[in-house]
Parts: structure tokens; C-alpha cells; sequence
């Protein structure tokens, strides 16, 4: 399907495309109106801004060195148009050009292509933004909505009988809960917050916050409150299992202490009860869940009354689209990141490494039961390697981390540094044991990288932390050590 125009009289999509070579221009005009989008041609910065403001096109393809002023100043400009600053824009730049990548999305654009390129892709990309972009418009028109029905349902409040004061209460804090999300890029932040709103409104001991790394991989728990993350390491729902599918299905707290009628749901959901979950809450994006919240019975006991559930059900449908938001900004870091660990890993041998050292995190993290945060820096610490300790990777990600709001970049900066120098400071427990995990492997990657055995390096690496390090993580770092014996020198 073709994502909607927003230009009534024409439902082809818009493009502006920015190029100084005629001959670029030309090749994008013949891609792009073989795959029915209308077509804007600009040879300068100048005329791409004016092009802009005066047809509004649904997406802008810029190419980063145009003259009189350059595609990266004009994605920073049409992303402060109080118009239309969401428009999806691609860059397009040389291969070799790392830091036009990176300053590129820095800057707001929303892909960046090296040229030469491949109209095909090109297409495939703008068609992704396209959609992208009709469901967050689709998104903003229903949060509009969800606040005019909030300030009738208050002015209502104040003109009816005393009973309603409960449901303006109720209306009040979702208001609070829906500001509170507002503006926020940081998707652990965003976890977080929603996760003691519910606890709170649902008044549970303990609540779990559930999600996927992957369509294909299985949910599993990555945050709780009051209760040890480890105590919900077998929890562990297929992707595509039933009780995923019959999750997706609703848009409501789901009781799961009773039976569903289902074998295969009662199957998949049986560690969760076992735990003592009595509710789900799944938090439904417009492609299906991006999270699930998994509480107990109330602290006062008994249930939960009708207004409760319709309370957390209101505070889903504005968590969720606020958590994909954030996603979707933590996987552009996530791509920037990608692209610096690719430029400092040069060569057939050090990708090898790279491959290895990833390899033996992916293999730690089921076992070292760390947050989705510490779990996520350790693994890019790991990608970046001892690259990121000085030079030009480590002036790359400082250039990254100035423009990050969300501090996730900080803090990677701040392992990388305390796991090459070993100098532990008062951090969080789950902090320190990600720095030595990153330490322990990124040492290893070194060694590998210095021409030593999979063994040596392995032993080396390990003593470097001897007497620093817990148990449990040693525990979980042996346990991936396994994966030697089986991956390629």
C-alpha cells in the first residue's frame, strides 16, 4: 500500500529532491515517478528551502554539499519550521564521509545515504518514512483528541453530582501522566516512569516491564519494580506464540490467574503466574505491542475495581505511543554508534574480532540478568572496543553525545572510560558489574586484535578484573566463554 499524500488534489505522495548534478536529478525524477510519487527538483540549498515552504512535500531528499547553503543546513532549517517540522527527510553523501553521517542525523535527518546509491533503496527508504510519518500524524490527531475529551470530561466534572469527583481524580492524573511523557526521547526513562504510574494506580507490590528485542525474538522481563530482576529470568513469551497474539488482540488489562480456554496461552503464560502475575497490560502501537506490563494482585488486597482498569487502560494508550517514539530515537543513536564502531573496526581481521567479542556478550547477557540499559550500553561498548578510549572514535562519539538530551551517551562515554581504567567510582551495582563485563571484553578484543589465542586473550582478560569483579557476573562471563571452542579464528 502506498502511504497517503497530504496534498488532497493529487494522492501521489510529494517529493523534494536537492542535487547540484542534473544528471543525480534526473535519475531520482525517472526512480521516483516510476513508483508513482510526484516529483520537485531543486539544483541548490536556496531553492530546496523555497521549494519547501512554498508546496510542502511530503518528503526531501537532500544532498549534503549543495551550494549557497548546504543540505545539512537545510535539514536543520525545515526541522525548526513551526509548520512542519516532521517531515521526513533523507541525506545523501559520500561513503566515505563518516562524520556527514553522523552530523547529518544529529541534525534531524531521518535517514543518510551513501552515494553512489541505489534508486531502488532510495524508494524503499522514502516509502518506510512516508508511513512512518502518517502513523505519528495519525498519533498527534489522537492525542488532540484525547485532550479535548479530557478538558470536556473535567468541565463536565465541575457541573455534575458529587459521585463524579472520583472520575475527574481519575482524569486529572492522566493528564499529569500524559505531560509528564511529553518531550521525552529517553526510552528507558520513558519505561520507567510508566512503570511507577502503574504500580502505583494499580497498587501492586511488584510490577514487570516486558518487551522484545526483535519481531522474531521472544519477550522477555527488563525492568521491575519491587522485585529482583534475576527473579524473572525464565520468563520468557515466544514472539510469535499464542498468548503474544492474544495480547496484541486487546486493548485492556488482561487477568491471567484465571484460565483463558486456551492450552497453548495457559502454556506460555504459566511462569508469569507462578511468579504471582495476576494482570497483563499490553501497550499497543499501531503495528501491534510495543511493551507489556505484568503486576500482582493489589497491596490492600483484593481485585481491582472498573474505574482502575479503565484508569491504566487510558495511561497505555498514551505510554505506548510515547514509548515508540522514544524507540525510534534510541535506534537512531543505535545507528550513529553502528556506523563509528564499523569505521573503527577496519579490515577483514578486526571485524572477525569485533563478531567474536559481540558474539560472547550476546551469550553473557541471558545469564548476567542486567537492566535493558546497562545491558545496552555493555553491548556498545563492546562494538565500539578500545577504539572509543581516544582518537578519532572516541572524538566521534563525544561529537554524539553533545547533541544527546537523553544522557545515554554520557553514560556510555562514562563505562567506556571506567572500564578501560578500572577505576570503580560509587555506582549502581548493575552499573559497576556492566563496566566489568565491558572491561573483561573489550580487553579480549584487544588481545585478539594484538594476535593472541582465543585462550590466552580470554585468561588475560578475566585476570585483568581478578578481585574486582562478583561472582555472578564472572559466573555469567564463563558461561559465554563456551562459545570459543566454536567460533572461527
Amino acid at each position: 500500500m502506498r502511504p497517503m499524500s497530504r496534498h488532497a488534489g493529487d494522492p501521489r505522495p510529494l517529493v523534494l529532491v536537492a542535487d547540484d548534478d542534473p544528471r543525480v536529478l534526473e535519475l531520482m525524477r525517472v526512480a521516483l515517478t516510476q513508483a508513482h510519487y510526484r516529483v520537485l527538483t531543486a539544483l541548490d540549498g536556496d531553492e530546496a528551502v523555497r521549494q519547501s515552504l512554498a508546496e510542502r512535500p511530503d518528503a526531501v531528499v537532500l544532498e549534503t554539499r549543495l551550494p549557497r547553503r548546504s543540505g545539512l543546513e537545510v535539514c536543520e532549517f525545515l526541522r525548526h519550521d513551526p509548520d512542519d517540522p516532521h517531515v521526513p527527510i533523507v541525506l545523501l553523501t559520500a561513503l566515505a564521509e563518516t562524520e556527514a553521517r553522523l552530523d547529518g542525523l544529529a541534525r534531524g535527518a531521518d535517514e543518510v545515504m551513501g552515494k553512489p546509491f541505489s534508486p531502488r533503496e532510495l524508494v524503499a527508504r522514502l516509502h518506510r518514512l512516508l508511513v512512518r510519518a502518517s502513523e505519528v500524524r495519525t498519533q498527534r490527531r489522537r492525542a488532540d483528541e484525547l485532550e479535548r475529551e479530557l478538558g470536556r470530561a473535567q468541565a463536565d466534572s465541575r457541573r455534575a453530582h458529587d459521585g463524579l469527583a472520583r472520575e475527574h481524580e481519575r482524569r486529572r492524573v492522566l493528564e499529569g501522566f500524559g505531560r509528564e511523557l511529553q518531550g521525552l526521547l529517553d526510552p528507558d526513562a520513558v519505561a520507567e516512569r510508566g512503570l511507577i504510574a502503574v504500580q502505583q494506580r494499580l497498587d501492586s507490590r511488584c510490577v514487570a516491564g516486558l518487551q522484545s528485542a526483535g519481531i522474531t525474538l521472544p519477550w522477555r522481563v527488563t525492568r521491575t519494580r519491587g522485585a529482583a530482576l534475576a527473579r524473572f529470568a525464565s520468563v520468557a513469551l515466544p514472539a510469535d506464540g499464542a498468548a503474544a497474539a492474544w495480547l496484541a488482540s486487546h486493548g485492556r488489562p488482561v487477568r491471567i490467574g484465571e484460565r483463558t480456554r486456551f492450552r497453548d496461552i495457559d502454556t506460555e503464560l504459566a511462569p508469569l503466574v507462578a511468579l504471582g502475575c495476576t494482570l497483563l497490560l499490553p501497550l499497543r502501537g499501531r503495528d501491534g505491542l510495543v511493551g507489556l506490563v505484568a503486576a500482582d494482585d493489589p497491596a490492600h488486597g483484593g481485585g481491582w475495581d472498573a474505574a482502575t482498569l479503565e484508569a491504566v487502560e487510558s495511561m497505555a494508550a498514551q505510554w505506548a505511543p510515547a514509548l515508540h517514539a522514544a524507540q525510534g530515537y534510541r535506534e537512531q543513536q543505535a545507528q550513529a554508534l553502528a556506523w563509528i564502531a564499523g569505521a573503527a573496526a577496519a579490515g577483514e581481521p578486526a571485524r572477525r574480532v569485533r563478531a567474536e567479542a559481540e558474539a560472547l556478550t550476546a551469550a553473557m547477557l541471558p545469564h548476567a540478568h542486567l537492566p535493558a540499559r546497562e545491558a545496552a550500553l555493555l553491548q556498545h561498548a563492546v562494538a565500539l572496543g578500545a577504539a572509543a578510549w581516544s582518537g578519532a572514535t572516541r572524538h566521534s562519539l563525544e561529537a554524539l553525545r553533545q547533541r544527546d538530551s537523553t544522557r545515554f551517551l554520557a553514560e556510555l562515554g562514562a563505562l567506556i572510560d571506567d572500564a578501560g581504567s578500572l577505576e570503580l567510582g560509587a555506582d549502581p551495582p548493575e552499573r559497576t558489574r556492566a563496566t566489568l563485563a565491558a572491561a573483561v571484553l573489550v580487553r579480549y578484543r584487544l588481545s585478539r586484535e594484538g594476535g593472541r589465542s582465543r585462550h590466552e586473550s580470554w585468561h588475560s582478560a578475566m585476570a585483568s578484573v581478578a578481585g574486582l569483579i562478583d561472582p555472578a557476573t564472572a559466573h555469567a562471563l564463563e558461561r559465554s566463554a563456551t562459545l570459543l571452542q566454536s567460533v572461527a579464528a
